[in-house]
């Protein structure tokens, strides 16, 4: 193997036989540029920073029969597009409209039961009191409460909105 030195005075094993080529270095630099630009793009994508804060009022975002969601942190609560934390509580069986969201969401359930359909029906997971389920974007969610009785945590990245949920109907 061809040894490589950087930034240091041991030698390197590199994984190219004959050692790098004028082609793969390129390759090597250009990753790390875009890499850069990555974290760098992430950073100023970021909200501006606030003062920490010890008490949040949450912001009543839904309330129907036997339904309401307050949001501590997101979109409508703080503007912030990054996270959303919200309190959902149940008190009616119900079945929300299905949908296909963009964002990854993990729910802590406080109390009660929560049914989920993944896929039209393909595979089910149910979770209670003390349970997280973990539902990755991109996949089309039926959520059930079969008992009406739900208290739970949704934390979504990025940030809960109408436009990215992908709600049906």
């Amino acid at each position: 193997f061809f040894r490589v030195y950087f930034f240091r005075s041991t030698p390197m094993s590199c994984p190219f036989a004959f050692g790098p080529t004028h082609r793969d270095l390129c390759w090597l630099v250009a990753g790390l540029a875009l890499g850069g630009l990555a974290l760098r793009w992430a950073h100023s994508t970021s909200p501006p920073l606030r003062p920490p804060t010890g008490h949040v009022e949450p912001v009543r975002v839904l309330e129907v029969a036997g339904r309401t969601i307050d949001e501590y942190f997101g979109n409508a609560a703080t503007a912030d597009h990054v996270i959303s934390v919200a309190r959902v509580r149940v008190s009616e069986p119900c079945t929300e409209p299905p949908q296909t969201p963009e964002f990854t969401e993990y729910l802590l359930i406080l109390d009660g039961l929560m049914r989920v359909e993944v896929d039209g029906g393909a595979t089910a997971v149910e979770a209670t009191k003390g349970q997280g389920l973990y539902l990755p974007r991109g996949r089309r969610y039926l959520y059930t409460f079969p008992t009406g009785q739900c208290d739970y945590i949704p934390i979504c990245v990025p940030a809960f909105s109408p436009s990215n949920c992908g709600r049906e109907g």
